[in-house]
């Protein structure tokens, strides 16, 4: 033993490198393409299988009117059932 006392190794705090929390926000990324990417192929996968999506629209004619308005503005394929 020496006079300063027991040797110890290196410091574990000091020695940890900022490498896993740059990858933190790579990591984030990559979840957020995936998830977008699983959500279109299901939903590619839906409408090959059942068709475009039916959709009811209920309330006064003129809720129901402006609702098909905005429905066909949006662009997406679905079909008015009733």
């Amino acid at each position: 033993m020496s006079a300063s006392g027991p040797v110890q190794g290196p410091d574990p705090v000091s020695q940890q490198s900022g490498t896993p929390r740059a990858n933190l926000a790579a990591v984030g990324v990559g979840v957020v393409l995936e998830a977008t990417s699983t959500r279109e192929l299901s939903r590619r996968l839906r409408s090959r299988r059942f068709g475009p999506p039916r959709v009811l629209l209920v309330g006064s004619p003129d809720q129901t009117a402006l609702a098909a308005s905005r429905r066909a503005a949006s662009g997406r394929a679905a079909v008015v059932a009733g």
